[in-house]
């Protein structure tokens, strides 16, 4: 098992902030609570998902089970498994370097899982929108080849009190 699920052509990825002890523990994300895989179930990105949470991540994301779609997903600071974000520091290289790798697997959507991604993202990639709200936020090129790809923004599946998560994540299939 692994913590980054970028190999071969993917349709959306998901990029998280980083991995908790966990997770690494574990060698699998989202495996401690089903939150993230109910919100994609009840948002029809994935059919359901194997009540083992330690194998949910690679059967979605490398072998394409319960899902019509080529997920995948990286955290964007993958050496730090804080718990709390604010003691995450995100520093000039991440972005680049994880766009590079993202841009690899051609991802028509990248799915940013907090504001704190998504505005190192949008400064990296000059979006205006430095504070984006949930759900669409920019069509970007990646520098690599120039293909197109559109930048969503969710709320980060555990720790935002918001109702009705997967409204906001059923957006990625819509546009």
């Amino acid at each position: 098992m692994q913590m980054e699920y970028l190999s071969g052509k993917k349709d959306i990825v998901f990029v998280g902030l980083n991995p908790v002890k966990e997770a690494k523990k574990a060698k699998a994300v989202f495996c401690i609570r089903s939150t993230f895989w109910e919100i994609l179930t009840k948002a029809k990105i994935i059919e359901g998902y194997n009540a083992d949470l330690k194998k949910c991540a690679d059967e979605i994301f490398n072998e394409k089970k319960d899902t019509k779609y080529d997920l995948g997903y990286a955290d964007l600071v993958p050496e730090c498994d804080k718990k709390k974000s604010s003691d995450v520091k995100i520093l000039d290289h991440h972005v680049p370097d994880l766009l590079l790798k993202i841009s690899e697997t051609n991802a028509k959507k990248i799915v940013l899982l907090s504001k704190k991604v998504a505005t190192a993202f949008a400064e990296k990639l000059k979006i205006e929108n430095k504070c984006p709200d949930y759900g669409f936020l920019a069509e970007c090129k990646y520098s690599t080849h120039g293909k197109k790809f559109k930048v969503y923004v969710m709320p980060f599946p555990e720790t935002v009190p918001i109702k009705d998560k997967h409204k906001y994540y059923k957006e990625i299939l819509a546009k």
